[in-house]
């Protein structure tokens, strides 16, 4: 089944189906995420965009359990990204 068939019939699926689909979607995201998390280390140069497309440059100051939080060149500023949205700077 495909991802735009299993939307289309979401209304079809039962409360107990429902709830192991979002056990299951979570379970594969904190997967990818653990993994992703682990591309980064302190001190590593990354970018990531925001909602508005705007690219930010940083430093890894830290890595927490779902995040990373990343220190901006230009302002200083702190924040905390997910890993999926990083990338390494070159």
């Amino acid at each position: 089944m495909t991802f735009n068939e299993i939307i289309a019939n979401l209304e079809s699926f039962d409360l107990s189906q429902l709830v192991a689909l979002n056990q299951e979607s979570a379970r594969v995201y904190n997967e990818k995420n653990a993994k992703s998390l682990k591309d980064f280390t302190k001190g590593d140069k990354v970018s990531f965009e925001d909602d508005a497309g705007k690219v930010f440059h940083g430093t890894v100051i830290r890595r927490g359990r779902k995040s990373v939080k990343v220190e901006l060149e230009e302002t200083g500023y702190h924040w905390r990204v997910s890993p999926s949205h990083l990338r390494l700077a070159a």
